[in-house]
């Protein structure tokens, strides 16, 4: 699992370049945190694709890499 905080100076970097080499190198799950929007684009490896999920502030997000484990948004931002 890797998870990436964005800033303007790195959005373009984190959205495209490094999750396609997160892609190819078998990470399950990669988290993009927007702290500017307050929300969370989670990425989850399926059959070699990344399925994309949106949360908003005040989500309830399931780490699909660790079972049963949730993490209320609420308490990040």
């Amino acid at each position: 699992m890797v998870i990436e905080i964005l800033s303007p100076s790195t959005s373009r970097l984190d959205r495209l370049t490094k999750l396609n080499k997160y892609l190819q190198a078998g990470v399950c799950e990669y988290w993009i945190v927007d702290p500017d929007d307050k929300c969370v684009t989670v990425y989850i490896s399926e059959n070699g694709k990344f399925v994309v999920n949106a949360y908003e502030s005040d989500a309830t997000i399931p780490v699909d890499v660790l079972s049963g484990c949730e993490i209320l948004m609420e308490s990040v931002f």
